[in-house]
């Protein structure tokens, strides 16, 4: 999973998340660096999430420590397309659920890489409680790790 995590990392070169995520990352990234329980492979992932541009949406959140970190109220399509133009590469989105739904309804999601883990809850949030049309995709690889944990890379068609 370590190799996803960089992987994923290096396919953009800015992160959008909320509250929640952004204090549960900065709350142990910045610091895996000094750790001197860090594996080499944690602490490139860190340098390659600190050195990114990255934005909390929150209505509480008003000054990030986290570097490179900017906080806005709320997600709108004026706001995304600033983004993008400050952004040379993709916007990638880590876990916030909340933040996802929004990208969702907005209709601003290009690729979903959804990973399913072997472990069976009853019962949970909706990926899409607001979607009143249905949407397609197009699947563009999947790969299976020795955990377990599947991981579906879907196109939206």
């Amino acid at each position: 999973m370590g190799q996803y995590k960089m992987s994923f990392a290096l396919s953009g070169d800015t992160l959008l998340f909320g509250r929640k995520t952004d204090d549960s990352l900065a709350g142990s990234w910045p610091q895996v660096l000094a750790s001197s329980a860090a594996s080499e492979e944690e602490k490139l992932n860190a340098a390659r999430l600190n050195q990114m541009d990255k934005t909390t949406i929150s209505r509480t959140l008003k000054r990030p420590e986290w570097n490179n970190t900017t906080a806005v109220d709320h997600i709108s399509i004026e706001m995304l397309v600033q983004l993008k133009a400050q952004s040379s590469g993709d916007i990638l989105v880590y876990g916030s659920l909340s933040v996802v739904q929004q990208l969702i309804t907005l209709d601003v999601v290009d690729e979903y890489q959804l990973l399913t883990h072997p472990v069976l809850f009853g019962n949970g949030a909706k990926l899409s409680p607001s979607v009143t049309a249905s949407r397609r995709f197009h699947l563009l690889k999947s790969q299976t790790h020795k955990t377990g944990v599947i991981m579906l890379y879907y196109a939206v068609i």
